[in-house]
């Protein structure tokens, strides 16, 4: 065999070597590609822990009627803590909300935002604020009530920070610290997560968490 036959039958020969080390090659990307991102759905899929029970109360909802756990139960919500004269971070949280709200993906979904700064915020002071957000009168409540009841609620029950500052220290806008996070409670009671108003990625969490909640029907149906 000359020289050049043979450089010609090697030629062939490097040609297919390449072409499965490439094939090869290809398939571990694949594979990798394939492997995390069941990783990353079974993670999805994964239902929140639950982080304590919510505890019992019943406020009056902006429509004049009460609303109390009870009328929840069996429902998959979210709750949100704002006050409508709030300069600070209400404003993003109320968005979220309203994100939230008119998301077609999350049908069936219950919000309930309550007032830190009830004194002020009567009934009809949250339905001026609930129509400005186009809030539907049946899926998203808003509650007022005695003070010292909604801050006890939030700070030993949702287990979040809530104080108001001394008279005349602080701006009006600014006169009560409180956590802008939603937190999701399932259909007994149970709180599944906490997720920050200011953070997209995290509301994002908050929507697939709650669709998987609301795929799960309720105890006895």
């Amino acid at each position: 065999m000359t020289e050049t036959a043979a450089t010609l039958e090697a030629a062939p020969r490097k040609s297919n070597f390449k072409a499965q080390i490439i094939f090869v090659v290809v398939g571990i990307i694949l594979g990798t590609g394939l492997l995390f991102r069941s990783v990353i759905q079974n993670h999805r899929q994964k239902p929140p822990e639950k982080m304590g029970k919510v505890a019992d109360f019943t406020f009056l909802e902006r429509s004049g009627k009460k609303l109390s756990l009870a009328d929840l139960n069996g429902e998959v919500w979210v709750a949100s803590f704002i006050f409508t004269r709030c300069s600070g971070p209400c404003q993003k949280v109320s968005a979220s909300m309203s994100q939230i709200h008119h998301d077609a993906d999350l049908k069936g979904l219950k919000l309930v935002t309550f007032t830190v700064d009830p004194e002020h915020d009567s009934a009809n002071v949250l339905a001026e604020y609930a129509d400005s957000a186009r809030a539907d009168t049946s899926n998203w409540f808003f509650l007022t009530g005695k003070k010292e009841k909604i801050h006890d609620l939030i700070f030993k029950s949702f287990k979040l920070p809530v104080e108001e500052a001394k008279e005349g220290s602080m701006p009006i806008g600014e006169q009560f610290a409180h956590s802008p996070r939603l937190v999701l409670v399932d259909r007994e009671g149970h709180i599944r997560g906490y997720y920050s108003s200011k953070d997209p990625l995290k509301v994002r969490d908050l929507k697939s968490a709650a669709i998987g909640l609301l795929r799960k029907p309720a105890k006895g149906s």
